[in-house]
């Protein structure tokens, strides 16, 4: 089973950015759970800190996109921790979000994605600097800073 400690030991911050999102607007964040909101902020951050906030909207876009395909789990916690899907997850280093601004833009841009119309409807992406075995089976969508998607 999927480790979700990273996930459990930044709730904290989830519940307080969560009740702030929840008093602001009326969407979808009060029906996702602190863990999952957590858990996609942890994805943005670890996959697309350094990326402009419109990279790293489409990468927790595309998180959300596997979220509601059937080729992936249901869940946002299920779909990042999902084996292999997303390098942080497997590559030994710590999962700690230690850089406290990208932090909180990482839960910036998951409450904005879970609250906002989608910016694309990619499913997967890459840095730009490997090739994957599966890039050329998909539809390439754009290239948004070092990240290229597809669908």
């Amino acid at each position: 089973m999927a480790n979700y400690s990273l996930c459990l030991g930044i709730a904290v911050t989830a519940i307080s950015f969560s009740i702030v999102a929840t008093t602001a607007t009326t969407n979808s964040t009060s029906e996702v759970p602190d863990q999952d909101i957590s858990c996609l902020a942890a994805n943005v951050y670890h996959e697309a800190r350094g990326e402009s906030l419109r990279g790293q909207r489409a990468v927790a876009d595309v998180t959300l996109n596997r979220v509601d395909s059937r080729s992936w789990p249901n869940t946002l916690c299920q779909v990042v921790w999902q084996r292999k899907q997303f390098s942080w997850t497997h590559d030994h280093l710590s999962d700690e979000m230690r850089d406290a601004d990208a932090r909180e833009v990482a839960y910036r841009i998951a409450w904005e994605a879970l609250n906002e119309p989608r910016t694309n409807d990619a499913t997967h992406y890459h840095a730009t600097y490997t090739k994957p075995y599966w890039a050329n089976s998909l539809e390439y969508i754009e290239t948004i800073g070092l990240h290229k998607f597809y669908k």
